[in-house]
């Protein structure tokens, strides 16, 4: 569970920076899939807000996330990250 927080704040660093969304760059008035609904609906850190499907790399899948976490003072706010997937169970000696 540690991994996949970690691999979720890292792509969501990296997405920003990379404009790794499908329509990166194209000016689009209005709420974004990152703008949370308002008002945010409760949930515990960790739930899924909303998900959608993007174009991953061979052999994985992937997603971006809007999910619920907490800010310093113990707020619960909505993040935004990627998730990627290996496709399958892993090839060969992993030893």
């Amino acid at each position: 569970m540690l991994l996949l927080a970690i691999v979720v704040v890292v792509s969501a660093v990296l997405g920003s920076v990379a404009g790794l969304e499908a329509d990166a760059g194209a000016a689009r008035p209005g709420p974004t899939f990152s703008t949370p609904p308002d008002p945010l609906p409760k949930g515990r850190p960790g739930r899924i807000v909303r998900a959608a499907r993007i174009r991953a790399p061979r052999g994985a899948r992937a997603w971006r996330v809007l999910y619920h976490s907490r800010a310093l003072d113990g707020r619960d706010v909505a993040v935004s990250g990627i998730v990627v997937a290996p496709r399958g169970p892993p090839v060969g000696d992993r030893s």
